[in-house]
């Protein structure tokens, strides 16, 4: 799905060796790590609105 993103450099993979573990110890949540601010910006806001709704 981000092939083409990286090929074309709008996307850089920041951890190559990282892979997906799956045990039993895994609780499968994804978790958004961003800079605190006394508002978040719209754009912020919005994305994880989006990731919200898709991963629902």
């Amino acid at each position: 799905m981000v092939t083409p993103y990286i090929d074309s450099k709008e996307l850089e993979i920041l951890l190559p060796k990282w892979t997906v573990t799956h045990n039993e110890n895994s609780s499968g949540e994804i978790y958004a790590v961003y800079k605190s601010a006394q508002y978040l910006k719209p754009q912020i806001r919005a994305f994880l609105d989006y990731l919200a709704e898709q991963l629902q």
